[in-house]
């Protein structure tokens, strides 16, 4: 868990510190040339979604975590809860990182204590 907990503070500075929440809400948007959008894709969304679904699946060859863990649907609730507490205009928790690796790690059949 503490790898992942690291990769979600580094995601938390690196969406913060460079004013990337923005950004993300414009790759969403209609009217986004399909090449503009794929570049965005291959460089910031896939290296990110690596590296976590490499930190679970780490968990997983280790037997930390349950084999049939979703990790699709894992990863995207890592990153999409920041996100989502940006567009309801409520302020992530200091310890937002901790918190959400915890959760999706006990969701993935782990204990988040060892």
């Amino acid at each position: 868990i503490r790898d992942l907990v690291t990769e979600l503070e580094h995601f938390r500075h690196c969406i913060t510190e460079a004013a990337a929440l923005p950004l993300a809400g414009i790759m969403l948007g209609d009217g986004i040339q399909d090449s503009l959008r794929d570049k965005y894709h291959d460089l910031i969304v896939v290296p990110r979604r690596t590296r976590i679904r490499n930190c679970l699946q780490r968990a997983i060859d280790e037997g930390t975590l349950d084999t049939d863990a979703d990790l699709a649907i894992a990863g995207t609730f890592l990153t999409g809860s920041w996100y989502s507490l940006a567009l309801a205009r409520v302020a992530p928790p200091d310890d937002w990182a901790r918190r959400t690796a915890t959760l999706v790690w006990r969701a993935c059949g782990g204990d988040p204590g060892k």
